[in-house]
């Protein structure tokens, strides 16, 4: 038997049922909350959001390693993902093109130098030496679509990190 409190108003044949947050003790519909949670969704955020402030350098550094050991699994997620939601991907990057045409130019540009023989990749980051990454030209300046730095994924990620 439910009390009154957990008895709401009724939509059509539906009752919507009621339950107090244990956090905020406001009183909101079920669907306000997880399931098996006292709290509700905007509390729970509201917790998750602090936690991650407090803690951001140590889930930083876990989220860097976790993606170092297991870059394969990842590789595939995002290609499974992609695949899964091709529409989706491609409005994304159409969206992007559009809004960014000087940087698709310099991109097509310098692959085109790149395919033609008249830049050549060379075998370290500029930045750290590291043989071992991917890497990536790094346009400083797009209207000038030949003058790349070349960087491995990591200093690259680091650059635009930094710069944001």
């Amino acid at each position: 038997m439910r009390s009154s409190s957990q008895i709401g108003r009724s939509f059509g044949s539906r009752e919507i049922e009621m339950k107090q947050c244990s956090k905020c003790l406001k009183e909101l519909p079920e669907d306000a909350f997880y399931r098996g949670h006292g709290q509700c969704k905007e509390c729970c955020s509201l917790i998750t959001r602090r936690y991650y402030v407090a803690h951001k350098a140590e889930i930083v550094a876990y989220k860097r390693h976790y993606h170092a050991t297991h870059r394969e699994e990842d590789i595939a997620r995002s290609r499974r993902y992609r695949k899964a939601h091709y529409a989706e991907t491609r409005v994304s990057i159409w969206r992007w093109n559009r809004e960014h045409p000087e940087a698709v130019q310099a991109h097509t540009k310098f692959k085109y130098a790149l395919r033609a023989g008249k830049l050549t990749k060379p075998l370290f980051c500029t930045l750290c030496l590291d043989g071992e990454h991917v890497l990536d030209a790094h346009h400083e300046d797009y209207s000038k679509a030949l003058d790349v730095v070349w960087l491995c994924r990591v200093c690259h990620t680091r650059l635009h990190a930094v710069r944001n």
